[in-house]
């Protein structure tokens, strides 16, 4: 709908919204805290510090209390890792799907657990579903930055540059 989606309601999507919001609210909330209560040396030298682990909103906090942009750069973060979880889990069925034999292969071994969840050494330890993972990783980034628009025939052909998408 692009610029038109304020015509159409819809309840679900308005609710999940909000639920998103009241979540990443408490961690602005906390990074601002951090902000206000933070010593500036502390501010300064926490990277340096060992003891200290890096936390990415209190990293941002130290630059900027604009919440609209706290609240977008960690729900960018959010979103970032779902999408390029989805990108390799259909890259990877898309290549299962071509390579039946690999397929038969890895349900072998995921049969041998016996259909309980694997616990963390075992799944280290099936070495062809990593090798199916490794593979599923896909050479080039499905996650491409939002669409370029335009309200005109636009003619790119005297630029000499490297498109941005093949």
């Amino acid at each position: 709908l692009g610029i038109l989606m304020f015509l159409y309601w819809d309840p679900k999507f308005t609710n999940a919204c909000r639920v998103l919001d009241t979540h990443i609210k408490k961690f602005v909330d906390k990074a601002i805290n951090f902000r206000a209560s933070a010593k500036p040396t502390e501010m300064k030298d926490s990277l340096l510090s060992i003891k200290k682990l890096y936390v990415f909103l209190e990293e941002l906090a130290k630059d900027t209390s604009d919440r609209k942009f706290l609240r977008d750069q960690l729900a960018g973060n959010l979103a970032a890792g779902r999408d390029t979880t989805a990108s390799l889990l259909t890259h990877t069925f898309w290549l299962l799907a071509r390579h039946p034999h690999a397929l038969q292969t890895l349900r072998t071994e995921v049969a041998e657990l016996q259909g309980e969840l694997p616990k963390y050494d075992q799944l280290n330890s099936m070495t062809y579903v990593r090798w199916v993972l490794n593979e599923g990783k896909p050479i080039e980034n499905y996650v491409h930055l939002p669409a370029f628009n335009t309200f005109a025939d636009t003619d790119f052909q005297h630029l000499d540059c490297i498109p941005l998408f093949p």
